[in-house]
Order: structure tokens, then C-alpha cells, then sequence
């Protein structure tokens, strides 16, 4: 059997911080790519986990699982790895990164998306997914449906039955105006803007969540001949005062981006991969931005990413138990976790990468950690190896 191909990534980074640090690592200047820019952002991600990491030095950690304060003297160090997984145990995306339609590719984004967002089968794709472990190529044709609202010539949804997820084409011209990319998006339905954090620079102020978005896009409307702002390198927003609304959008098949509204009257977003920036004047963005601020309430960040670590006491059947008994300051007030493995996300990490009973892991949600019966909590989308270290960070060679 091949050795499989593993990409190490620093582990225990919150990564909201560190997509803060590469966000704009893709930014498009006269259509092309920015590959100096790259390198820059990725040693600010570099700086940036130095700075996360070194606080943890001096004391613990108090983490909130399903709602129970967790009050650790330890963490789980490691590293997530992108794992190249053999053909059985990979997701539909996964064995299909990219499919051909209608004389166009498109590449997956790795989300689902649930059927009530799409319209009826517009028409069929072929993919092509290549196995590395055995060296064979496979062909398959799925359907093809319209997502609600958004041109095709953008983002379709690929999939049999129930099970679709979203393709985007990758090497297309930028939306000219606002107005263009809101309609070709369906922008006003796809997308909320309903949580914000205040921005002074690079230095957060406050979040904030808003009930109600009518009127933000009500005024980004009025803006729909807002020009695209080409030479985006030239925008920088460490010297200017903004909202940062959270994007997150099932029907884009894009998780916690961001959608930026400046005081001196830009917006700018990363939902489509490279930076989108247009200029709507300050008269509109005062609009947005006072609405937001006076029709707010105070809330609580939220985490790019959610975990549950400790040690693998059990696997059985649908499950892996975890305990954190090892990572508290009392073993006495560890808890034990039922992770459900019900799909192959998980499970192929036991069958495949060989967790067993008595391994330190990390497992990672990118939804909210709700428990149900006996602390069983599903809807993971990742897990690692790691070690247990006592108020401070190593990672194993």
C-alpha cells in the first residue's frame, strides 16, 4: 500500500484568527494572481499562531462544551492533516473535485446542501476522480440542479436523490458591478448579514447580531452601479474603521467568510474565493453602518471551530468515547463523549488512520456542540492524533 500523502498544518490555532491572517492571500490585480501576496499572508499566519500559542504558557484554558464549562489545566497539541484517504473512504467531493458542465468546469466547495435550496435537474455532468492507491481513474455522471436564485454559470449543485453539494467555477471574470454580483448570487436571500464585529484597523471592538437585514440590503441595492475596484492590493484595511459581518451561506457553500463595510465607503468580501471589493460612497456605507450599530444587540464571538479532546476509552459500534478526564485539574471532574460516527467522516479515521483505545485525539465541529442523550454530540468533520501538555503547546514530530 502507498504511503498516503499528508499536508501537516499547525494544530490548536483558533481558525478564525488564522483565516483572518490569509483571507486576502487571494486578491485578484488585473485578473491575476497576487502570489507575493500569498507568501506575506501566510507568514502573518506563522506570526499569528506564535502569538496564540504563547499565552497558553502561563495558565488553563476554560473551553464550553454543549453548553458545560470546561475548566482545563491541559490541552490537546497535534496536528490536522489533509489525508489523502483511499477511493472507499472518501466523500462524493471528495472523489470528485471537479466536474465538467455545459462546456465549463466546476470545482467542489465541499459542503452539502439541502434540496429545499435548489430548483428542479437542469442536466447531467460527467466527473472524473482519480484513486492513488490504486492508480485507476474513475468516471461517473451525476445530476445537475440550479441553486434557487443563482446563475449557473457561477455555482450549480452536483448529486444524485437527495445528496447534492456546491460546484463553483473558479477561473471566471469578476462581477463588473454590485449590482451584478448581488443578482448572479441572489445575494439578498443566500446571504445574512446578521452578525458583526466592530473593527478599528486590524483590532476588534465588539460583536454585535442583528435581528433583521432588510435594510442593509435595501441600501447595497441602491449601490447596484458601485463599480468593481480592480486594483484590490491597493486596499488595505489596517488603516480603516469597518463592520466585519460574519458570511456564512449553505447555498454559496461558503463558511464564516466575511463581508466588510468601510467607513470611507467600500465593501468587500471573500465569499468567492478572491477578493470582491467595490465602492459604494461613504453616504451609504454611514447608512449601513449606523442601522447596524443602533438596531444591534452586544453578543458573544464565536468560534471559527469547536472541539471535543481527550482520551479514546471506547469504539464501538456508530461511536467513539472520549474522555477529557486527562486535560482537567481534577480527574475526578472529567466527562466522557459519545462521538457518533454514523457517516464516514469520523469512522474512516479509526478504520483508516488507526485511532484505537487508549489514543489522545481532537475531534473538530464546525457547528455548535449540542449533547444528547449519554453526551452524544455528531455532526463532526474532522479528527487527530495529539499529546496531552500541561498548560503549554509541543507538537510530535
Amino acid at each position: 500500500m502507498k504511503t498516503p500523502r499528508i499536508a501537516e498544518a499547525v494544530g490548536n490555532i483558533d481558525g478564525e484568527l488564522v483565516s483572518g491572517a490569509i483571507e486576502y492571500g487571494k486578491i485578484r490585480k488585473k485578473r491575476r494572481f497576487l502570489q507575493i501576496g500569498s507568501i506575506a499572508a501566510c507568514l502573518v499566519a506563522v506570526i499569528v499562531a506564535a502569538a496564540i500559542i504563547i499565552p497558553m504558557l502561563d495558565g488553563g484554558i476554560t473551553v464550553v462544551i454543549g453548553g458545560i464549562e470546561r475548566d482545563y489545566k491541559s490541552t490537546v497539541s497535534g496536528s490536522e492533516s489533509n489525508i489523502e484517504f483511499p477511493w472507499e473512504y472518501k466523500l462524493v467531493y471528495e472523489k470528485f473535485d471537479t466536474v465538467e458542465y455545459n462546456g465549463m468546469k466546476y470545482t467542489s466547495r465541499g459542503r452539502g446542501i439541502d434540496i429545499s435550496l435548489l430548483d428542479s435537474v437542469i442536466g447531467e455532468c460527467t466527473a472524473e476522480g482519480f484513486d492513488f492507491y490504486s492508480d485507476k481513474t474513475y468516471t461517473e455522471t451525476f445530476s445537475v440542479r440550479k441553486i434557487r436564485g443563482v446563475s449557473e454559470n457561477r455555482l450549480i449543485a452536483v448529486g444524485r436523490d437527495s445528496d447534492y453539494y456546491v460546484y463553483f467555477v473558479d477561473k471566471i471574470k469578476c462581477p463588473e458591478t454590485l449590482g451584478e454580483l448581488i443578482d448572479e448570487y441572489n445575494l439578498c436571500e443566500t446571504l445574512a448579514l446578521n452578525e458583526f464585529s466592530v473593527n478599528e484597523g486590524y483590532s476588534e471592538k465588539g460583536y454585535y447580531r442583528i435581528n433583521e437585514d432588510d435594510y442593509i440590503w435595501k441600501i447595497l441595492l441602491e449601490c447596484k452601479n458601485a463599480e468593481i475596484c480592480v486594483e484590490t492590493d491597493a486596499w488595505d484595511r489596517g488603516n480603516k474603521n469597518y463592520l466585519s459581518f460574519t458570511a456564512t451561506s449553505e447555498a454559496l457553500g461558503v463558511y464564516k467568510r466575511v463581508f466588510y463595510v468601510t467607513e470611507d465607503g467600500y465593501v468587500s468580501t471573500n465569499v468567492f474565493d478572491y477578493s470582491h471589493v467595490y465602492y459604494i460612497g461613504k453616504e451609504a456605507s454611514d447608512k449601513i453602518i449606523s442601522y447596524a450599530k443602533d438596531n444591534s444587540n452586544k453578543a458573544a464571538s464565536t468560534q471559527y471551530e469547536y472541539t471535543i479532546a481527550g482520551t479514546v476509552t471506547e469504539i464501538g459500534d456508530g461511536y467513539v468515547l472520549i474522555d477529557d478526564s486527562v486535560l482537567c485539574r481534577k480527574k475526578d471532574d472529567g466527562i466522557v463523549f459519545k462521538v457518533l460516527t454514523e457517516d464516514m467522516i469520523i469512522r474512516r479515521y479509526v478504520e483508516f488512520m488507526g485511532v484505537k483505545v487508549g489514543d489522545t485525539v481532537a475531534v473538530k465541529f464546525q457547528s455548535e456542540i449540542v449533547l444528547g442523550e449519554d453526551n452524544s454530540v455528531r455532526g463532526a468533520v474532522s479528527m487527530y492524533k495529539g499529546i496531552v501538555v500541561d498548560g503549554g503547546v509541543a507538537v510530535p514530530e
